[in-house]
């Protein structure tokens, strides 16, 4: 299991290596932005050009016993208060739930 960084030139194809995609095996009509110019003000600051919103983290899921069950997006609220009333982060963070496969 890990997370990653890939930006969209850079998709890594490791499905026939073994790996799951938990986002797309879960949720794959969802664009699942991870980064977006146009909700996140950090984003936007950070990006190059103007950039562009995208799904840059994933989890991928190399395993016999556990298959994805849920996957999130979070850190999509703002601070609340402050000079630096920002999001954490210009990524918004994954969480993924696994489920125990049933034994042969």
């Amino acid at each position: 299991l890990g997370d990653t960084n890939f930006g969209p030139s850079e998709d890594p194809r490791l499905e026939p290596l073994g790996y799951v995609d938990v986002w797309t095996y879960v949720k794959d009509d969802d664009e699942g932005y991870t980064f977006n110019v146009e909700k996140n003000e950090l984003a936007k600051i950070t990006a190059a050009d103007g950039g562009f919103s995208g799904r840059f983290d994933r989890f991928l899921l190399k395993s016999e016993a556990w298959r994805p069950k849920t996957v999130t997006i979070v850190g999509k609220t703002q601070s609340p208060e402050g000079p630096l009333a920002r999001y954490l982060s210009d990524h918004y963070g994954l969480a993924a739930v696994l489920q125990l496969r049933p034994s042969a």
